[in-house]
């Protein structure tokens, strides 16, 4: 009888002891990364989980703080969201225009036609009506909106036509040497770039800008002729305004690189002048109001680029 209590006795006591083992593999365990249905595991009020284990034991562990105040494993700290790491690997600058404010641009900005003795003017009438003066210059920009330009351009010209005629018997020859007129130009341009839009590589530009030539020099009479000399000279006086885009090579990894696109108005007095030593003296001068094409980026193919290169 005895024995047999006890056996019953041993038989309930490894029951007992499977049922509690089995419980406590059940419970949830945070450190095992389980939680219940509603995201959090099974805490306890002290911010303890407990679970018992055999003879009324406890085991306790603490709850990780999540990130936010709430509950469950913090994740690591980034820096800030995803946004602004991506902005914080842009450089200074979100624009290639942006990259150069403060930063010197030289470059060609056009020609500017200068206004000489009209082609009835000196013995021979072989003066031209204009002259070509390319500028050259730099552009600085004081913030993203508002910059400065200036440039200068260069004309001068001179030579000579020899023409030998034979006759006679014997042959005689004449030699006679005819002087091109002899020119010499100068030109300033002025202006103020204000950017209206920015984007990644193109920025839309207005340009109010000033210009400013004359022209000076003379043309000799032909040798052996009684024919005088003659004097000559122009002005001009212009005021306008462009408006295009100055386009970065940025997409090429080449932002420095700025070529430039526009059309304009402009508004320009232009004087000519001649004077015949002895004879007379004749001046001209007038308004001319016109809009016109300006340079273009695919006249890099041309050999004429209007370009700016930032330092």
């Amino acid at each position: 009888m005895t024995s047999s209590i006890t056996l019953r006795q041993g038989l309930v006591a490894i029951v007992s002891l499977l049922i509690l083992a089995s419980g406590a593999v059940a419970q949830d365990n945070p450190e095992l990364g389980d939680i219940d249905s509603e995201g959090e595991g099974d805490m306890g009020a002290g911010g303890e989980a407990g679970g018992s284990v055999g003879g009324g034991g406890s085991a306790t562990w603490s709850a990780p703080q999540a990130s936010g105040g709430g509950q469950g494993y913090a994740t690591p700290a980034t820096g800030g969201s995803s946004s602004d790491s991506e902005v914080d690997d842009v450089p200074a600058g979100d624009t290639d225009h942006s990259r150069y404010i403060g930063s010197f641009g030289v470059g060609w900005f056009g020609i500017l036609e200068l206004p000489t003795c009209n082609t009835g003017c000196g013995p021979m009438g072989t003066a031209p009506d204009t002259v070509p003066a390319h500028t050259i210059g730099a552009r600085y920009w004081l913030d993203e909106m508002l910059g400065i330009e200036a440039a200068l351009g260069f004309y001068m010209s001179s030579g000579e036509t020899s023409v030998t005629t034979t006759v006679g018997m014997p042959p005689m020859s004449t030699k006679v040497t005819t002087e091109d007129p002899s020119l010499t130009g100068f030109a300033l341009h002025a202006g103020v770039p204000l950017v209206l839009k920015d984007t990644k590589h193109v920025a839309f530009e207005v340009v109010p800008q000033l210009n400013f030539g004359i022209v000076s020099g003379s043309q000799k009479a032909p040798s052996g002729s009684m024919l005088p000399d003659t004097d000559m000279g122009g002005m001009l006086f212009g005021i306008g305004a462009t408006v295009g885009t100055e386009i970065h090579f940025g997409f090429i990894d080449l932002p420095s690189l700025a070529l430039q696109a526009n059309v304009g108005l402009n508004l320009n007095f232009e004087s000519r002048n001649a004077e015949v030593t002895n004879q007379y003296k004749t001046e001209s001068s007038g308004l001319v109001l016109r809009t016109f094409q300006g340079s273009n980026p695919w006249e890099i193919m041309a050999g004429r680029l209007s370009a700016i290169y930032y330092l």
